[in-house]
């Protein structure tokens, strides 16, 4: 996801459910076998998104407010 890059969390759980969801992520735990097999297996299930919006919005922002928005 960030960076165009899969990535297996060495976690249970994530605030980040939007990287699971589209398959960039996979919880793998702490077990040293499942984390192995998570590596192995990781296949992204859609194409890379930017899923958290535009990747430089303060620009924009601050145009706005420069420009009395």
């Amino acid at each position: 996801m960030f960076f165009k890059v899969p990535c297996v969390s060495l976690r249970d759980e994530t605030e980040w459910v939007e990287t699971l969801e589209t398959g960039w992520n996979v919880l793998a735990g702490t077990v040293p076998d499942r984390i192995v097999a998570c590596a192995r297996n990781l296949r992204p299930g859609r194409e890379n998104e930017d899923l958290f919006g535009e990747p430089e919005p303060s620009r924009r922002i601050v145009g706005d407010v420069n420009s009395g928005v």
